[in-house]
């Protein structure tokens, strides 16, 4: 079974440079595409259960102050942001539950297959000349970039976590359409909500997802959690945005838990993912892996090292403690 490679940052620019070969296909969307935007307030509470406390505030004043102060933090993010490394913890699932179910809800269900890895997990900033960006890799215990190895009937690989709040930066910002739900508490802290789903023909960066030798750029909506004190982003949830054609997966939903972290090496603090988790509905299975993050650390990388082409870990593969 093929392979389906999720990259769930917003990270590949939707008009690459002329240098660019081979670029990703672009899905089509109507301009007035239903989104997470334009529901009711009725429609999202039942299909993303995390909002259960929400506190609705229908108008809209607030919401210029909440992004150009969640812009200066996410462009402060990318523009100082480390060499970081962390051990990952990844639990893929292929769950037992009918595709097609739902809307934006995902039942519960039982697992009918499931494996865990451990890998070494890897941000660096972009240089400069490259634009806005993290590149994210996964390395064996030797320093080799890899891949999970998947499950008996096919599996999925998902990354770019660390990314996903690219949306809310200044020079991105313009790209989408966003809307104040209001506040809700989540881990003791009161924060803003706000729904946002990428412009079709406006939107300068997507999501990639690969299977095969297919590979399809595609627009994302969702909501944040927005820290009301200090405007940190401290939840996201995304999900594809319908296109027009009938092609990659049906759904794909990401939910990301950010937290602070400190490091040892250094008195720099950043909000970075602690806890993901994906679903994807993929060709009549429900597929979900589970992220968990630890030991964060700075490192530095000489200049002569290069990163070979990843290979498929074993499932099996572990980190040594």
């Amino acid at each position: 079974m093929q392979r389906l490679i999720l990259m769930s940052a917003a990270l590949l620019l939707l008009s690459p440079p002329a240098s660019t070969q081979n670029p990703p296909t672009s899905l089509t969307y109507s301009l007035d595409v239903d989104s997470v935007v334009t529901w009711p307030l009725p429609r999202l509470l039942k299909a993303i259960p995390k909002l259960k406390g929400l506190e609705p505030d229908e108008s809209q004043a607030e919401l210029p102050r909440i992004l150009q102060k969640v812009g200066v933090n996410v462009e402060a993010f990318f523009e100082n942001f480390p060499n970081t490394a962390s051990v990952e913890k990844i639990s893929m699932e292929r769950l037992a539950v009918a595709s097609g179910m739902g809307a934006l809800g995902w039942p519960s269900a039982g697992i009918r297959e499931s494996h865990t890895q451990k890998f070494r997990y890897l941000a660096l900033p972009r240089p400069a000349n490259e634009g806005v960006g993290l590149d994210e890799y996964r390395t064996d215990s030797k320093g080799q970039v890899v891949e999970p190895g998947g499950l008996g009937v096919g599996h999925f690989v998902t990354k770019g976590f660390v990314s996903v709040p690219l949306g809310f930066h200044p020079e991105y910002q313009a790209g989408s359409t966003f809307r104040y739900l209001g506040r809700q508490v989540i881990n003791k802290r009161q924060s803003h909500v706000v729904a946002f789903a990428q412009r079709p023909g406006i939107a300068r960066i997507g999501q990639r997802i690969s299977f095969g030798t297919t590979s399809l750029l595609v627009l994302v909506q969702g909501i944040a959690w927005i820290d009301a004190s200090d405007y940190q982003i401290l939840r996201m949830r995304t999900d594809l945005l319908p296109s027009k054609e009938n092609v990659g997966p049906k759904r794909d939903t990401t939910e990301i838990e950010f937290r602070t972290v400190r490091f040892k090496e250094s008195t720099q603090m950043l909000w970075l993912p602690y806890e993901v988790a994906v679903s994807v509905d993929w060709r009549g299975n429900v597929y979900q892996n589970r992220h968990r993050y630890s030991d964060f650390r700075l490192f530095t990388v000489s200049t002569q090292q290069k990163l070979q082409a990843p290979k498929e870990a074993s499932p099996d593969q572990h980190l040594p403690n």
